[in-house]
């Protein structure tokens, strides 16, 4: 009987809120500020997508493009084609992350910068070219503590945390 019960109870309970209702006992409304929002009603067709009306275009002078520092899909889609491969397209890795001895830092692709292992004040610790995707960093004379190799390539930098043990 009370399994009975408790069925009959959790198909009522089901059916109440497969129907959307939102009332609680007594017809009062359980959240009366997700049908009125407060009573805010925004006005749709006072919309516009430029903000031109509201604080003026974002540093373009037509405002289609958007802000003038962001460059949008099709700017970078087209300049990822020619050229050298940019920092920001490319990710790396470390391990063993905590090290001991050495640390393999494995780069998505191959990058010609310089790589720096920086003490948690920003001295540098050790500095190395690479023009390479694959590189092995001895740790050997490495004072235990928390680190961070940092990788620049003209004006851009990736920076990771390390850990030697």
């Amino acid at each position: 009987m009370k399994n009975l019960f408790t069925f009959l109870l959790t198909i009522a309970t089901v059916s109440l809120f497969a129907q959307g209702s939102n009332t609680g006992t007594g017809g009062t409304t359980i959240n009366p500020e997700l049908e009125n929002l407060g009573g805010f009603k925004p006005d749709i067709n006072n919309f516009n997508p430029n903000n031109s009306g509201v604080f003026g275009p974002f540093g373009n002078a037509d405002a289609t493009e958007g802000p003038s520092h962001v460059a949008n899909y099709t700017d970078r889609q087209e300049s990822e084609g020619a050229g050298p491969r940019t920092l920001a397209t490319v990710t790396y890795s470390l391990y063993p992350n905590p090290a001991t001895d050495y640390v393999v830092i494995e780069l998505s692709e191959k990058i010609t910068g310089t790589l720096q292992l920086l003490n948690i004040v920003g001295q540098v610790i050790q500095s190395a070219p690479i023009d390479q995707s694959l590189i092995r960093l001895e740790l050997r004379d490495v004072e235990p503590g928390v680190y961070f190799i940092s990788i620049m390539s003209g004006d851009e930098k990736i920076v990771k945390q390390l850990k030697i043990q």
